[in-house]
């Protein structure tokens, strides 16, 4: 019994050292991968990500840096599915073990690449099937982050407020749309309605009461318990068939962030 004991111990730690060893590897491809990336060497840092993600198949930063690098060489389809990849990895792990405020950068870093260089809108169409019958309404917002980069307000504004309809209390939702009505669309009725639901969510965020402030509005315990009454439809409704403004050019190549 002893010896069946000890000799489990010994295999467990064998393992553990394993498990350790492969994500000190990870961590230094990723941190590789960083320096080749700021440095312009894009196939060499999608290399290096690439190891990375193979010693670590949980390692959500490398297949987010990853998606970079493809967008940088102009494999663009294979950038998307990266950025999906990698917010179904954090998605699997959780609040505890991964950072959802890096989520929120794998959403800006996926609709800016759709609305760049989705030029047939297939990317588009997936993400519509797919929103179809999600639950989260992440793919709306995803689909209102490209529309807005591209100037198209009419279906900016009808993807946020299915994004926002879907989700339920999701203040980055909120917030984004608060803020996007505010300014540039100058829609202040709809913004203070979106900006409030957003303030009982978090109300200490300096940005959504900067913008009530910039509405006259003052928000007090009492008026924050009470459920914002709106005076217009906050039902999504079917985008007309306005033009829309020409994709902005992409930009240059964004710097990584360092863990």
């Amino acid at each position: 019994m002893r010896v069946a004991l000890a000799s489990l111990l010994v295999s467990l730690s064998f393992i553990s050292a394993g498990c350790t060893e492969a994500l000190t590897y990870a961590n230094k491809s990723r941190e590789e991968g960083i320096k080749l990336y700021d440095q312009r060497y894009y196939a060499d840092a999608a290399g290096a990500f690439r190891n990375s993600i193979r010693q670590d198949p949980r390692d959500y930063r490398s297949q987010y840096y990853l998606g970079l690098c493809y967008d940088e060489l102009k494999q663009h389809h294979q950038a998307f599915a990266q950025y999906r990849t990698s917010l179904d990895v954090i998605t699997q792990l959780g609040p505890v073990l991964a950072d959802q405020n890096f989520r929120q950068q794998v959403l800006d870093a996926y609709g800016a690449s759709v609305a760049h260089h989705d030029e047939n809108e297939s990317e588009v169409t997936a993400l519509t099937r797919r929103a179809q019958g999600s639950t989260t309404g992440e793919e709306w917002f995803i689909l209102a982050k490209a529309f807005r980069l591209r100037g198209d307000a009419d279906r900016a504004i009808d993807a946020y407020t299915r994004a926002a309809r879907v989700a339920g209390e999701n203040f980055s939702i909120r917030k984004e749309f608060g803020l996007y009505l505010l300014d540039p669309l100058a829609q202040n009725q709809e913004a203070e309605y979106w900006l409030r639901m957003a303030n009982r969510l978090q109300p200490f965020d300096e940005q959504v009461n900067a913008a009530l402030a910039k509405l006259g509005v003052t928000i007090t315990a009492s008026s924050r318990s009470r459920e914002p009454i709106p005076h217009f439809s906050t039902t999504a409704r079917q985008p007309s068939n306005v033009s829309a403004a020409q994709p902005p050019v992409a930009g240059s190549a964004v710097d990584l962030p360092r863990d």
